[in-house]
Parts: C-alpha cells; sequence; structure tokens
C-alpha cells in the first residue's frame, strides 16, 4: 500500500455501522497516547495541529474549522469566537469534529460512540455516535472544549451538497488558495492525479488572459487557476508601460487635454496608457478575426463562487432572449449612486451604470467596432474611464463631449463574477498602473516626470 511507509499502521475498514467506535477500539488496542478522529469533509491546514491539541492539555478537544466561502463552520459559538475576534479554549456540550482525545488519561477509557456501551442509556435521548460520545463524557464528568487558538483548516459539509457540488465548491477553493499562496498549494497525492474539468470556451470565439511578460508569477498562478475552473483562454501580451517606445501604436497615443485621475488629481501614467494599448490591441484582434463574441479577464482577479455556471447561464440567456449587446461586465467597482435594474427575462444581467475596473468583460464584434471607431487613441483616458463615456453613463460631461457617438450597448453580470486577487493596501497587492510614471501631456512623449 503506497501510504503504509508513512504510518506506523494502516487499518482499513470497507463496512462497519459504528467507525468511530472502531477507530476509537483500535487506538486502545495498539495502546496509543492520542487519537484523533477526522473525516474526509475536515481540510486540515495547520502542520503542527496535533503539537498544538496536545499543549492544551484535554483530555477532548477539537479544533475550531471555518467554513470555506462564508458557509456553516464546524460550531457556532458566537461571532466574536468564530471570527476569532475572541482566541479562547471554551468548554461546550455537544461533541464536535474532528475530535482529538488523551487515550491514556483515567477516565477515558469510558469515552464511547456506542449506546450498547452506555448501561440505563435513555431511548428519548439522541443515538447517534457523536451524542452518545458527549453522554458518555458527560457520566464521567469529562468536558468537552473546542479551540481557535490557531487556524486548523477548513469544514467541507458532504452532508448539505450531491457529490458534484462538493467538486465543484473543491474547485473554486483551490483556486482561492492558488490566488493567495501560488501554484500548486496542496500536495496531491502521488497515487491519484488532480481531476480537472475540461477546458471550455463558455460558447464564445476567444478568451483572453491580459499578462505582462514581467508578470511571470502572475502567468502561472492564472493558468494554474483556468485549468482548475475549466477555462480554455489565450494568453495575450500586456503593452508594458515601461518600454512604450517599442511597443504597437503607442506613437498614435495624445492624452486627452486637461484629463486628470478623479481620485489621484494627477495626469495619466504610463502603466494606464500599457494597460489602455493591451484592451485596444484586443478589440482590434477581435475586429480582424471577425469573432461574434470574446471574453477578456485580466490577471489579478480571482473567481468568485458559482461564477462559471453564471457566466454559462448568463450566455444562454442572452442567446435565448437575442437581447442586442456590446459589453457586458463580469467584473468591475459600481459606485453606489448607480442606478441599476434587472434585466426581465434574465438570471444574472443587469443594467449597468458608471463603474471602474476592467477586470472581466465580454465583447460583441459590434462593441469592439464602436470602442475603435471612436478613435480613443488620439484622446487617451483610462481605459475604465472610456468605458462608461462609450455607454453614456460617465459623470463627466466635457469628456463625454469629446466622444459624440457613445452608443455602446453595456450590461453588467450581477453579481459580478470576478473580483481582484487584492486590494489596495492589503498585503501582497501590486498595481502595474500606480506604480508607474506621469506622462508629460503632449504627444508620443513617455519621458517621465518624478512625482511629488
Amino acid at each position: 500500500m503506497g501510504v503504509g511507509a508513512l504510518y506506523r499502521s494502516v487499518h482499513l475498514v470497507e463496512e462497519t455501522d459504528n467507525w468511530r467506535e472502531e477507530a476509537l477500539m483500535l487506538s486502545r488496542l495498539y495502546s496509543v497516547r492520542y487519537a484523533f478522529i477526522f473525516l474526509g469533509d475536515h481540510f486540515l491546514w495547520d502542520s503542527r495541529i496535533l503539537q498544538h491539541l496536545i499543549s492544551k492539555k484535554k483530555v477532548v478537544v477539537s479544533p475550531f474549522l471555518n467554513a470555506p466561502f462564508g458557509g456553516d463552520s464546524n460550531v457556532f459559538i458566537s461571532e466574536e469566537f468564530n471570527s476569532r475576534e475572541e482566541i479562547a479554549t471554551l468548554k461546550v456540550l455537544k461533541a464536535v469534529e474532528p475530535l482529538f482525545l488523551d487515550t491514556r488519561h483515567s477516565d477515558a477509557s469510558y469515552l464511547t460512540f456506542s449506546r450498547e456501551n452506555l448501561a440505563l442509556y435513555d431511548d428519548d435521548l439522541l443515538s447517534d455516535p457523536l451524542s452518545v460520545f458527549a453522554a458518555s463524557a458527560m457520566r464521567m464528568d469529562i468536558p468537552l472544549f473546542i479551540d481557535n487558538e490557531f487556524f486548523y483548516g477548513y469544514l467541507f459539509d458532504s452532508s448539505i451538497r450531491p457529490l458534484h457540488l462538493r467538486r465543484e465548491l473543491v474547485r473554486y477553493f483551490v483556486a482561492d488558495l492558488v490566488s493567495d499562496y501560488g501554484t500548486m498549494p496542496i500536495v496531491h497525492s502521488a497515487y491519484v492525479a488532480p481531476s480537472y474539468p475540461k477546458p471550455s470556451l463558455f460558447n464564445v470565439d476567444s478568451i483572453y488572459l491580459i499578462n505582462l511578460e514581467r508578470r511571470q508569477e502572475r502567468r502561472q498562478k492564472m493558468s494554474e487557476i483556468f485549468k482548475i475552473m475549466g477555462i480554455d483562454y489565450k494568453l495575450w501580451r500586456a503593452t508594458d508601460g515601461n518600454l512604450l517606445e517599442n511597443e504597437e501604436f503607442a506613437a498614435d497615443v495624445v492624452l486627452l487635454p486637461g484629463y486628470e485621475d478623479p481620485y489621484y488629481k494627477r495626469p495619466m501614467k504610463t502603466g494606464e496608457i500599457g494597460c489602455f494599448l493591451s484592451h485596444y490591441r484586443i478589440w482590434r484582434d477581435v475586429i480582424d478575426k471577425s469573432f461574434k463574441r470574446v471574453i477578456v479577464f485580466e490577471d489579478d482577479l480571482r473567481f468568485i463562487l458559482n461564477s462559471t455556471n453564471m457566466l454559462t447561464e448568463l450566455i444562454e440567456d442572452l442567446d435565448h432572449t437575442a437581447l442586442p449587446w456590446d459589453l457586458v461586465y463580469l467584473g468591475r467597482k459600481r459606485l453606489e449612486s448607480a442606478r441599476e435594474n434587472w434585466v426581465p427575462g434574465h438570471r444574472h444581467l443587469s443594467t449597468v451604470g458608471y463603474s471602474y475596473w476592467t477586470l472581466g468583460y465580454m465583447l460583441s464584434q459590434s462593441g469592439a467596432k464602436k470602442l475603435v471607431r471612436a478613435e480613443p487613441l488620439s484622446k487617451m483616458i483610462p481605459v475604465d474611464e472610456y468605458l462608461p463615456i462609450m455607454f453614456d453613463q460617465h459623470p463627466n460631461g466635457q469628456w463625454k463631449e469629446v466622444f459624440p457617438e457613445r452608443d455602446l450597448i453595456a450590461y453588467t453580470i450581477y453579481p459580478t463574477i470576478v473580483v481582484p486577487e487584492r486590494y489596495t493596501n492589503e498585503y501582497g497587492y501590486i498595481s502595474d498602473t500606480e506604480d508607474s510614471h506621469i506622462v508629460q501631456q503632449s504627444k508620443a512623449d513617455f519621458d517621465v516626470k518624478d512625482e511629488l
């Protein structure tokens, strides 16, 4: 057996009425000091979990496990405890798995998961193994504890989801781990290869992933995430804002006179020009190849739970209703003041107001033509300001006047299916637009000036 070399002994049970009781009996048979009883639902994160639990010096103690994506944890104590604002080892009335037992404690020999081992057990009481265990502990006056001093791991409750939904949940969870920690955060079995879904284009002609050549770590992460999510994509070399003098279309760039960033109150930066040209080149590619519709993703995002199912349903509804559209946001920052409404006949489609970011969007052939036809390189502003102007939802009237044909038909998926991998000021946040230089306000002049 492959795992035999990793453990002192391995015991497999194919069928048993009470596997927990059998595990406890084997622990006593082998005279082990501690027993740790857990399920496949328990995704243990801390490699020192046993040392941590031993240090609690309790007969029975359970590690607190979170649920991924805000679901139910293995027990609810209080908002403060479950969020780990309160760090404590607390008594609980019921047995909570996983269970860590000090089997050599003098009273532990009376602990059991089987009601047959408890004399005069009331038939009105619950007879499931965990309830019986709690009753046996109560008879021996053995307190049960739950501890949250360390982040121990996650609970995937298999009792509330069918198998295919559990597999989906694990995929989203692992994709999130890749976003946070890089490729291959989990060491998989040497005997069972990881399972990946078949790559899909989701009924569009191409899925573009924009990535700077010098951002290899992002490329590796997104490649693994797309593999996990089952996304068939084309890597699109981003225009590098640090090397604009050598980039396609850069010589055609003229910044919009008087443009000032609404938040930072500064002119455009070289990174913003590179970002715009990256998207612009895709729009041209869509036109040149006569693609009917495509999806564009940037490389600093993460997918929300159920995102690929929502994307599939979004496209199904667009095809079924034959609704005219040019652009559909898949990821964006919505301004709270924007008034938006559901679109009848669609499960996930909403009208869209002024929005920031271009994390992800779906673009049609007609949309690409409209975006290029407006000649944005000759009056450039950041791409996430340009798009709302083109669907006539930008609050700056002076900027809108520069683009008289503002007839882009835009919508948004709701909720958005991609969000930033990290937010501004969050640990690990990197911005290739903000971490670049301000551009002189003249045609094709990419000399930089120092910022105060």
